[in-house]
Order: C-alpha cells, then structure tokens, then sequence
C-alpha cells in the first residue's frame, strides 16, 4: 500500500470525472481516498506517527506499507509532500464536478490534518544542515539517511508547492532555509 500512489489514483479519477461527467469515477476517487482513513496495519496508508512520547500520534501517509513494524517506516518525506499535493489536487477537481462534494471534503480534510503533521515533523526531518529523506528509511538507523542533492532538492521544490496553500504553517521558511543548506555547500539544485 502507498500513500502517494492512493493520492495519484484520486486525482487521476477526480480528472476522469470532470472530464467525462460520470460519477463512477468520482465515486471510485472517493473509494481510493478511504485508504487514508485505515491504518498501516488494517491495509491502509496511514501511520499514526510520533516523535516524543508525550505527542499526540498524528497521521502521516507512508509511501510503501510496513504493516507490523515501525510507524515512521516507510514514510519517505517526498512522498508525504507530493501525496498532500495530489489530496489537494483531487480536492479541488472534485469540488467543480457534481457530487464531487464527499471526495472533495475527505480529500481536503486528509491534506489538512497531514499538513499539519508535516509542519510538526519537519524540524524532525532538518539535521541542521541538510534534509533526512526519511526518519527510518528500511536498511538504515533512525535519522541517518540524508537526502542526497536531488531529494533535498526536491525537498525545497515540494515545500515552496505547499506554501501558497498553507501560508501560516512555515513551509516557505522551511524551503528557504534548506535552499540555503544547498548555497552553503557550493551545490546547485538540477533543473526541473
């Protein structure tokens, strides 16, 4: 299971339905979307993630499925972002579309609250000098793995995408500090 693959079907079936006006295709977004609802370990996408155990376990969408094991495992930070993205994106396309309304309103709560998630981990994911690609990448000790350029990269891109809708949460400040981590290297981020 994978979260950003369940964001890509919504918003590739949230398109179908605008495009074609059939509600199936809505109907069928609103089913890939109740995915986020289930837990890791019940075959969703969904992991109730924590740093301290004084937080309050909020959700994180995981890009690859590790029923049984670690929360945080498998949820790569590129992933969590193109997946909000793409919940926004179904979101919208649902909401012009007739009985669009449930998707929409679940696809837009599901970005939200993982929003939120992200603005509290996203100091988890910062080692002070460059991004983790993930806080337990499979193979690999809790926050070891950095990102390398391209993922950093695409780290900073993700951040300024999300920006624009949740201004108060600091993911423009976030991109512009880890954009600096990039110029304080010498390095420059490819081409996109």
């Amino acid at each position: 299971a994978s979260g950003m693959a369940q964001a890509r079907v919504a918003l590739l079936l949230a398109h179908a339905q605008a495009e074609s006006g059939d509600p199936r295709f809505g109907e069928a977004a609103l089913g890939a979307l109740a995915a986020f609802t289930v837990d890791v370990d019940r075959g969703g996408v969904r992991s109730m993630v924590r740093v301290r155990p004084d937080e309050e376990p909020a959700p994180w969408y995981v890009e690859r499925a590790y029923p049984g094991e670690d929360p945080w495992k498998g949820g790569a930070l590129n992933g969590f972002m193109v997946t909000l993205l793409n919940l926004r994106g179904a979101a919208a396309i649902l909401d012009g579309v007739p009985g669009g309304g449930p998707g929409a309103a679940l696809a837009r709560d599901l970005a939200d609250r993982g929003a939120l998630t992200l603005q509290r981990h996203l100091p988890d994911h910062d080692s002070g000098s460059w991004s983790y690609y993930g806080l337990l990448t499979p193979g690999r000790p809790w926050r070891t793995y950095l990102a390398d350029l391209n993922y950093h990269c695409y780290h900073v891109r993700l951040l300024a995408q999300l920006a624009p809708a949740y201004p108060a949460l600091g993911f423009q400040e976030t991109s512009d500090r880890w954009q600096g981590y990039v110029d304080a290297a010498g390095a420059t981020c490819p081409e996109r």
